[in-house]
């Protein structure tokens, strides 16, 4: 198990398991060296997640990536005493939801 700290100091959990399920199904992520890590760190917009009020999604832009200009999305679940990744990819655009943050660059 590895832990982050987010933009907002919110300790994160990425389980093993979680961390395989990234490797097989989203296996293009990880050729972003520390793309979750900077992803939670430095994130362009933050947002909730359309089908789950505890699930924020963290957004950033990176250039030039094997796969073309794309964003790296982290998915979060917060619960009072716990926040965990359940996903990471990549994708062209940011999905609808409402904004939680948004980085005042």
């Amino acid at each position: 198990m590895e832990t982050f700290v987010d933009y907002n100091e919110n300790v994160i959990r990425l389980t093993d398991e979680r961390l395989r399920h990234i490797s097989e199904q989203h296996h293009s992520l990880l050729e972003i060296p520390n793309g979750i890590a900077q992803t939670l760190l430095n994130p362009d917009e933050v947002r909730l997640s359309s089908r789950s009020a505890d699930t924020q999604l963290y957004y950033c832009w990176y250039t030039n990536t094997k796969y073309g200009n794309k964003y790296v999305c982290v998915v979060v679940v917060f619960s009072d005493y716990d926040a965990w990744i359940i996903t990471a990819y990549l994708t062209d655009a940011i999905k609808q939801g409402g904004l939680v943050w948004q980085n005042a660059r």
